[in-house]
This record gives C-alpha cells, structure tokens and sequence, in this order.
C-alpha cells in the first residue's frame, strides 16, 4: 500500500491544526473515507486537494491516507467526543464516492460517479449528482437537489427533501420523518414507507398505478389518476402518517 498524499502545508487556528495534501499526482476511480467524528464535504474540482482541520489533537497520525489498487482511502482515527478531523476534498467529477462518518454533516457537490453516504448522527446534503446514490443515516435529515440518478435513502430520525429529480427509480424509508418529494421528471416506480411520518410527493402528470395506504392518516391524490396496470408506479405506505401525491 502506498501512501497516496503529499503535505503541502500546515498551520495552527484557533480551533486546531489545519493542513493541506496535494491530490494532483494520484490517479484513483473511487475515494472511501471513514472518519469517527467530523464533517465530510466533497466536490468536483480540477485542483485536487484534501484540507483536513483537526480539533482537540495535533496528530497528523490520526489521518490515514492509501492508495490501494484505484481506491484513495482516507480514515480518522478521532473517537467521537475525544477529537475530530473535518475533511474538505476537491476530486474528479467522475470519482466514485463512498463516505462514513460516526457524528458529522456529509455535503456531496458536483459528482457523476455516484455516491453511498452514511452517517450516524448528522445531516446529509447532495446537491448536482449523477451516477446513483444511497444514503443512510440514524439521526439526520437529508436534502437533495438537482438529482439526476436513481436514488435510495433510508433514514431512521430525520426528514427527507428533495427537489429537481430526475430519476427512474425512488425508494425512501423513514422511521420518523417527513418525507417532502418533487420530481421533475416522471419516475418508473418510486416506493416510500414511513412510520409516524408524512409523505408529500409531487411527480409529473402522467399515467400511475397507484398503492397508497395508512392506518390512520389521510390519503389524498391532486391532478393524477389511478391507473391500474399502468408502466409506472407509485407505492407509499405508513403506518400514521398522511399521503399526498400530486401531478403538476
């Protein structure tokens, strides 16, 4: 394994260290990043470059950084409450992204080669993303805009926004969060469950078969017609929130 970063420069803030690694030597096809504390925000860029600042620690150590096979791998040691590191990277818009964080944001801008984002307490926000994406949190919310990919996200105590997509496929599940969807290009099948959340989803007008069902919520359709059989499909199911599907 090769060490995939080149120090370019470090200082002190009153917050903690920063540093600055140059990418531009490296050629990769993926990055996985897996930090236990900190925030991760990636975009597309040509100047390739990772800012790292660290809290609470002046350990550059606590920074792994390989280049294994195609993959530029870059780990946080930091435990959660003890230290953190935030991590801003600059990377082709064709890099695929993989990205973990225990407690911290995860701000993806930008990229064509699709994203799994996963965090366990922190908002997760995807703005300009192509090539697919699966996000997962426990107590996040999660906004998307400007979407153009198949999209899954699965979400524990947070809400789900998402406007400006253009996808073929949509599934969100959310334990307990509003879930606030507007799509601006017809879906070929979209599923949502919730729990003790609503559902709001705006979709083109244009022939659905629709399943829409809660236990005790409402259920309401505005400018759509329920078309049995039809090639694209709707399906919302929850448990006590209500469901609202529009054609605009």
């Amino acid at each position: 394994m090769l060490s995939a970063l080149l120090l370019v420069t470090a200082c002190w803030l009153g917050g903690g260290m920063e540093a600055t690694y140059d990418l531009d030597e490296y050629e990769f096809n993926a990055v996985e990043i897996s930090t236990g504390s900190g925030y991760i925000d990636i975009t597309a860029g040509n100047d390739l470059e990772l800012e790292a600042e660290f809290h609470n620690t002046e350990d550059e150590a606590m920074l792994r950084k390989e280049l294994i096979g195609d993959v530029l791998v870059i780990t946080s040691d930091c435990a959660t409450q003890l230290c953190s590191i935030d991590l801003d990277l600059v990377i082709p818009a064709g890099v695929e992204v993989i990205a973990r964080t225990a407690s911290g944001d995860i701000d993806v801008q930008e990229m064509e080669g699709g994203a799994f984002l996963e965090t366990a307490d922190g908002m997760v926000s995807v703005i300009d993303l192509e090539g697919g994406l699966d996000v997962i949190t426990v107590g996040g919310d999660v906004d998307l805009l400007d979407i153009d990919c198949d999209v899954q996200v699965t979400t524990v105590d947070g809400s789900v926004d998402g406007s400006d997509m253009a996808l073929d496929f949509l599934a969100v599940s959310s334990t307990n969060g509003k879930v606030m969807l507007d799509l601006k290009q017809a879906p070929q099948e979209v599923v949502i469950d919730t729990i003790s959340s609503g559902i709001d989803l705006t979709v083109p007008v244009d022939e659905y078969d629709l399943t829409l069902e809660s236990l005790s919520g409402t259920v309401s359709t505005y400018n759509l017609d329920d078309s049995d059989g039809a090639a694209r499909i709707i399906t919302a199911h929850s448990t006590s929130g209500s469901i609202s599907v529009t054609g605009d």
